[in-house]
């Protein structure tokens, strides 16, 4: 097949317009193909730079959730041992785990027996009557395990709102007594993020 540009004429003889355009197709096509690497080049290394940078945010991200975990687990274990409840005084444990509430919204603590009956829940008034918690799988791992247990996200029996919670035995005598959850709205961790 015949260049288009260089076509001779009927006597088989170029026109110097052909020959300029000849000249000028082929001093730029190897400045269009460097151009289009590089600029593939560049957009390639940006989805690179790009997908690193998502990376190093989402781990930081994990990190700060897994802060806020093991803080949220240190304060329950550390409720689990207030005076309070180790005298099974419930009102008082009650009183004193909101009071440590206070500085912090989003959280609630509940405490149960070991079939998952919630004895108390800081969300409502003191004694009121209160249901199963809605997530017995994580009593029964707590008590299975005898270790905290962070619970994947559920929907609460008294708040009616999905929640996460850390799960810790409140040991007594050597003997698992009660289980203290530390429940946790989910956008408790949106404002820490």
């Amino acid at each position: 097949m015949r260049s288009l540009l260089l076509t001779p004429s009927r006597d088989g003889v170029f026109t110097l317009r052909q020959i300029l355009m000849f000249l000028v197709a082929v001093l730029l096509l190897p400045s269009l193909v460097a151009t289009t690497a590089l600029a593939v080049k560049n957009f390639n290394d940006g989805v690179t730079a790009h997908r690193e940078s998502t990376i190093q945010t989402a781990r930081a991200m994990a990190h700060v959730v897994d802060g806020e975990l093991a803080g949220l687990r240190a304060a329950a274990q550390a409720l689990a041992v207030a005076p309070p409840l180790q005298q099974d005084d419930l009102a008082g444990f009650y009183d004193y785990a909101r009071s440590v509430l206070t500085t912090t919204s989003g959280y609630a603590v509940v405490l149960t027996d070991l079939h998952g009956q919630m004895l108390l829940n800081t969300g409502t008034p003191f004694g009121a009557k209160l249901p199963l918690v809605a997530n017995r799988e994580q009593i029964r791992r707590v008590l299975a395990q005898r270790a905290p247990v962070i619970s994947e996200l559920f929907y609460g029996s008294v708040s009616r709102r999905q929640l996460m919670s850390v799960a810790v035995p409140v040991y007594r005598d050597g003997d698992v007594r009660y289980v203290l959850e530390l429940g946790v709205l989910p956008e408790r961790f949106s404002q820490i993020l």
